[in-house]
């Protein structure tokens, strides 16, 4: 099958076609886009079959780099997604519901997000295997660290636009705290997509976000403030050492498009 590869996507008019932020860009765009320029060099583009007949599913894996995720923690979080995508009942479940493209971003706070792997879209067994590598090898930015959740669902929706046609659209969100900067997550319009969430737990004290005014522990301050769309849920891992497993268990519900009881409505 052919494929077709274009430079990164480019989500702020202060990043130019060169992908060098302009002078006047803040200073965590600047380090966006130089996280965007080293990974298109090794070969984070946009890579498509063509054409993207049939496409199931567009999924964006938006991962947490903020400041309560630790060197180790990071880590885990790219084997646990790497592994999960190379689970043998997420792999069933990729090939058995036709093409699925796949981008993944990373995020911290303002200004700090990156499209770290472009587009590509699933269709065979090596397809798989090549994106579970690429996320693997994934570098982690020089980001300051604050939680911007609702920046980074913004920043998550605009991939969209680059992706190739397909019957759903989701954003898969990963996080172990609540925001703490930028706009509020319910505020953001983001159309026809769902969000889903994967609520970390963890064992240091920024992990654990008490948001008492917003709904109390993380998993309920992503199910009122975060999650949308048909049939969105939120998955929890106890801790990061459990993420591929709960990340395979999110997967699967995202892939075969299962409910849950309650329908969030698009906001």
């Amino acid at each position: 099958m052919g494929r077709a590869c274009a430079c990164p996507f480019r989500s702020d008019p202060n990043i130019p076609a060169g992908g060098t932020p302009r002078a006047s860009a803040a200073p965590g765009l600047r380090r966006a886009a130089a996280l965007q320029v080293l990974l298109g060099a090794a070969g984070a583009c946009v890579a498509l079959a063509a054409p993207a007949q049939g496409c199931a599913l567009a999924l964006v894996l938006a991962l947490d780099v903020s400041a309560s995720v630790d060197a180790a923690e990071f880590r885990m979080q790219l084997q646990g997604t790497a592994a999960a995508l190379t689970a043998p009942p997420v792999v069933s479940a990729l090939l058995g519901q036709g093409p699925v493209a796949v981008a993944v971003t990373l995020w911290a706070g303002l200004g700090e997000q990156a499209q770290v792997v472009g587009w590509r879209l699933v269709s065979t067994p090596d397809d798989i295997t090549a994106l579970a590598a690429r996320v693997a090898a994934t570098p982690r930015p020089d980001w300051g660290g604050r939680t911007a959740t609702g920046a980074a669902l913004a920043h998550a929706a605009a991939l969209f636009a680059a992706a190739p046609p397909c019957a759903r659209q989701v954003i898969d969100v990963s996080t172990d705290d609540a925001a703490n900067e930028g706009p509020d997550p319910q505020a953001m319009r983001l159309g026809p997509v769902t969000v889903n969430a994967l609520a970390v737990g963890g064992d240091l004290p920024l992990d654990h976000g008490s948001r008492a005014a917003e709904g109390g522990a993380l998993t309920r301050w992503l199910e009122t403030r975060v999650i949308r769309g048909p049939g969105a849920f939120v998955e929890a891992a106890d801790d990061w050492r459990d993420f591929g497993t709960a990340m395979e268990r999110k997967l699967l519900r995202e892939v075969m498009g299962q409910t849950v009881a309650g329908d969030f409505r698009k906001r």
